[in-house]
């Protein structure tokens, strides 16, 4: 660890970590922090860069009845940023990515804790409500809208198997089937050797509703 980065963390261990335990984060790992509202699990990853002059934060959401999207099924403690389904990097409104550079290091801490208060916290108030913050998500506006806000940076296909996989989860089966099917038309599109693990996921959800 270089000595900036060496100052970064001594500043957010006395200053970002007391502030995220103040909103409910729990500090899991080193860099990585996570609160749990039931069945949405919350989590910010502080990313260094690989020259280790400057510092990124993740946002991502999951939903504790899914397989992690890196492992497989782990405990809700152990979910980080990478593992989940839906993510975003925190920057200011009309950008999509930002970087703190570390020096002055006290002045970046500062400007973290302001995004995350103005940006980074009401996106996690979005994922509050389930399962009612999807019900504005038809099959048809996954097949037709190029984003859907509240699944940012997300496939198509993700987005059908996410639905999918809530619909199934909350015994919806008529929705449970129409997303997978709507997956499945979205995979006729993809290149046949790298859908393969999807396609049967779509298929075991239809198979599972029968």
């Amino acid at each position: 660890m270089s000595q900036l980065t060496n100052e970064f963390a001594k500043l957010a261990e006395n200053q970002l970590v007391p502030f995220l335990s103040s909103c409910g984060f729990v500090k899991r790992t080193i860099d990585n922090y996570q609160r749990y509202y039931k069945p949405f699990i919350h989590c910010i990853w502080v990313q260094k860069r690989s020259d280790n002059a400057a510092v990124c934060v993740n946002l991502g959401v999951h939903l504790d009845f899914l397989a992690s999207a890196v492992e497989g099924i782990k405990m809700v403690d152990c979910i980080e940023e990478p593992d989940c389904r839906i993510r975003r990097r925190l920057a200011p409104n009309g950008m999509n990515d930002y970087w703190w550079p570390l020096r002055p290091v006290e002045k970046q801490i500062v400007s973290i804790q302001a995004m995350l208060s103005e940006i980074g916290f009401p996106f996690f108030e979005t994922y509050r409500s389930f399962p009612g913050l999807f019900d504005s998500i038809t099959t048809e506006s996954i097949m037709l809208e190029d984003s859907i806000p509240i699944l940012p940076n997300m496939t198509k296909k993700g987005m059908a198997l996410l639905l999918a996989q809530v619909y199934e989860h909350i015994g919806y089966k008529e929705k449970a089937i129409a997303f997978a099917e709507c997956g499945l038309e979205i995979l006729k599109q993809a290149n046949p050797i790298h859908i393969r693990p999807m396609k049967k996921a779509f298929e075991d959800i239809i198979r599972r509703q029968q």
